[in-house]
């Protein structure tokens, strides 16, 4: 399955997709601005998402029932559930990252030191600590029991798109507007690499299953995947006709599927870089699109404001 979602003002649902078939499985209605992020949990029961009405909502895939809704004070930009499923990260206009229990959606913790938006957040493998990235151009990491902040790295000279953690927890890769990603060995926060010149405005990006690969999506309308040990591009895919918002592997890291500003989900073949399946239905730019953990359906979410399952 994967999850999308769309930009249409008047539409704030999310999306549940069949990947072999591109059908859509379910429409979940609630948010009532963008949708920005959605993600199923590890056992495929349950999805969170975020909006630009400054909430985040917790959903049953089963039913497409709202299970509960808790806010921010400002527009919510990322969200995501803890390894263990217990707990909800998510991050916000209002310069905080905030945890939040899964059953109750009662704040357990925030999180404050960043100057200016933060723009993405995500836990360790572990659950041990967070790490968060903010317009105010740097990353910082934080101590999930505590809430405390751990370390600061810095580089960027321009706000930070987004942020990824590869799967065995050694590297993070960040992007941002001074046309730049970069990747960091996240226990000593020193820079690793930096991909630079051929990517246009790098707006998202995330790491192969076995950590090897990073796939970056990039204003040029175009998807670059890079050999993180060769340090060099391998592959581009070219097909989407505006921006590209979000691109992600499959869990077997066989397909990559991805979504743009121009309404449209895509699915790659990873080997050959061929468009396998185009997914229509959203109104407005889809702004997040994602995997189930057995990589057969597909949650979309957009700024129409509605998440979408497609199976």
């Amino acid at each position: 399955m994967i999850i999308s979602q769309t930009a249409n003002f008047y539409d704030s649902a999310l999306r549940i997709w069949d990947v072999r078939s591109g059908q859509l499985i379910r429409v979940l209605n609630g948010h009532t601005n963008f949708v920005e992020k959605a993600q199923f949990s590890q056992d495929g029961r349950s999805i969170v998402s975020c909006s630009w009405d400054d909430s985040i909502r917790l959903w049953e895939v089963e039913s497409g029932q709202q299970l509960w809704k808790s806010v921010h004070d400002g527009f919510v930009t990322d969200v995501e559930f803890s390894p263990d499923g217990k707990i909800i990260l998510s991050c916000s206009v209002d310069m905080t990252v905030r945890l939040w229990d899964l059953f109750s959606g009662n704040e357990i913790r925030k999180m404050i030191g960043h100057s200016d938006v933060v723009t993405g957040a995500h836990f360790s493998f572990d659950g041990n600590t967070i790490v968060s990235c903010s317009w105010d151009m740097t990353i910082r990491v934080w101590d999930a029991k505590s809430g405390q902040e751990i370390q600061q790295m810095k580089g960027h000279s321009n706000w930070i798109t987004g942020i990824q953690l590869s799967s065995n927890g050694r590297s993070l890769v960040s992007s941002s507007l001074d046309k730049t990603s970069r990747i960091w060995d996240l226990k000593s926060g020193l820079e690793i690499h930096k991909i630079e010149n051929s990517l246009k405005d790098p707006i998202g990006m995330h790491f192969s299953p076995d950590s090897r690969f990073v796939v970056i999506c990039c204003e040029d309308q175009t998807i670059r995947m890079w050999d993180i040990v060769s340090k060099r591009e391998i592959r581009k895919f070219d097909g989407h006709a505006l921006p590209i918002t979000a691109a992600q592997f499959s869990p077997d890291g066989h397909t990559i599927v991805s979504c743009s500003a121009d309404k449209t989900i895509r699915i790659w073949d990873v080997e050959s870089g061929r468009e396998m399946q185009k997914l229509e239905g959203h109104s407005d730019r889809v702004a997040w699109v994602e995997f189930s953990p057995n990589g057969q359906t597909i949650v979309s979410c957009s700024w129409d404001k509605t998440i979408r399952l497609w199976g």
